[in-house]
């Protein structure tokens, strides 16, 4: 807790003080220009890896930054309530979706994390176990230059651009004013962070 406190007392001290004048214009309204869906994982920092200010990022983080399907979209209102108002309400210009590396997410579904406990986690990452599965039936660590997990946790995030891309209201939105997607991944021990624009074609040097 004095931890907690000593830090929030530099907030308020450096950074509120140093960024005054934008904090007055954002306690009336936000206009983020970017939707970011990324992981939980407290490694992932979208502020940080994007150079950005408060106010310009919306953000979505949950547990290996999936998308809910549109035919699944009943049971997860919560996630596409996020997406839904950042792009109909908020009216952002981009959305990234990033994946990255050592994802515990994806590590538990190739079995390679303890996942008895975790009964909540496990549901929700059932949406990813078809894709799991299909990526352990194509890919021979052997004969990759990648492990496993780095191959399935760079082929999530199409998966989830492709989800995203179920939904009718952001198709609209692509078509009427050019929503763009971006996807990325973000390679913690490097630093690098790769990206690529293209809405519906594999993310050239992310996968094998």
């Amino acid at each position: 807790m004095k931890q907690i406190q000593k830090r929030l007392q530099q907030f308020q001290e450096v950074d509120f003080h140093n960024h005054q004048e934008l904090f007055e214009q954002l306690s009336t309204k936000q206009e983020p220009h970017t939707l970011f869906i990324g992981c939980s994982d407290s490694r992932v920092n979208a502020e940080l890896l994007f150079q950005a200010l408060p106010g310009e990022i919306f953000q979505l983080r949950n547990i290996a930054n999936i998308v809910p399907h549109v035919t699944n979209s009943d049971r997860q209102s919560s996630t596409l309530s996020v997406i839904e108002y950042a792009v109909t309400v908020l009216e952002v210009d981009t959305i990234i979706i990033c994946g990255h590396s050592n994802c515990g997410g994806c590590r538990a579904l190739l079995g390679d994390a303890p996942t008895q406990h975790v009964p909540h986690t496990l549901h929700w990452l059932d949406q990813m176990t078809a894709l799991s599965e299909d990526v352990q039936a194509r890919y021979n660590p052997e004969e990759t230059d990648e492990s496993l997990n780095t191959i399935f946790e760079k082929l999530n995030v199409l998966e989830q651009v492709k989800n995203l891309m179920s939904h009718e209201f952001i198709q609209k939105a692509v078509q009427e004013r050019s929503l763009e997607i971006i996807a990325s991944y973000y390679d913690i021990g490097s630093g690098h962070v790769f990206t690529n624009e293209q809405k519906h074609e594999e993310l050239m040097g992310l996968i094998p």
